[in-house]
């Protein structure tokens, strides 16, 4: 059986017991359908662009789908209906995947931030900022304590998924000493060390391995950038 999308690519989600496949539909719809026979079993209008990525809950009872409209959305694969607050974002949406508990949602996009939302209420906990171009894919560890991030700047980044207030405490010391090593870096980067010479610094820059890992961040971008 072969059906046409309205998009260019085509995002698939199968459910976790393998009864039901997620498909976008004409008009930036989504679709359920028989996943043995393809035989549409429901229909409904979803977004105002092309839909990126589409997944399902651990339960199966939830789909999300993601959207260059900004928004990624919540459903009650049962009835079609909004299963939560839509999820907006200022740019396009490339993924958005549930945690296995249900009781968290991240989300990839063209800002190359990842997003951490609370489902029930849509409210947004906490921006992962660390890629250099947008995110493309994100996939949770079975228990759920880490989120993996895959970029179109080719890195791939593991987060740690404290609580908001333990994320935002790490990303202010993050930038506390990042703002302290960034003069020693560029100066000693002046001198076009070679990569023996970098590592050996990197090395012997503090005693803190928490300063040597932002320090060897600091140098890695540096050379990104050039």
């Amino acid at each position: 059986m072969q059906e046409e999308s309205t998009q260019h690519g085509y995002p698939l989600a199968v459910a976790p017991d393998g009864r039901w496949l997620a498909v976008p539909g004409p008009g930036f719809g989504l679709e359920i359908r028989d996943s043995e026979a393809l035989a549409k079993l429901a229909s409904w209008k979803a977004h105002s662009d092309e839909i990126r990525s589409l997944s399902f809950s651990a339960d199966g009872r939830r789909l999300l789908s993601a959207s260059e409209d900004g928004m990624a959305r919540q459903w009650w694969v049962a009835t079609g209906a909004e299963a939560g607050p839509a999820l907006a974002h200022e740019v396009g949406v490339l993924c958005a995947r549930y945690r296995p508990s249900g009781d968290r949602i991240a989300t990839g996009a063209r800002d190359g931030l990842v997003h951490l939302f609370e489902p029930r209420s849509g409210t947004e906990l906490v921006r992962l900022d660390g890629h250099r171009a947008y995110v493309h894919d994100l996939a949770w560890s079975a228990g759920g304590e880490t989120l993996f991030s895959a970029s179109g700047d080719g890195t791939v980044r593991r987060w740690s998924t404290r609580t908001p207030r333990e994320l935002t405490a790490a990303r202010e010391e993050h930038d506390r000493l990042a703002d302290a090593l960034r003069p020693r870096v560029d100066a000693f980067l002046a001198g076009t060390p070679t990569p023996q010479e970098t590592a050996a610094w990197i090395a012997a820059c503090s005693t803190s391995s928490r300063e040597r890992q932002v320090a060897r961040q600091l140098v890695t971008r540096a050379a990104l950038s050039r």
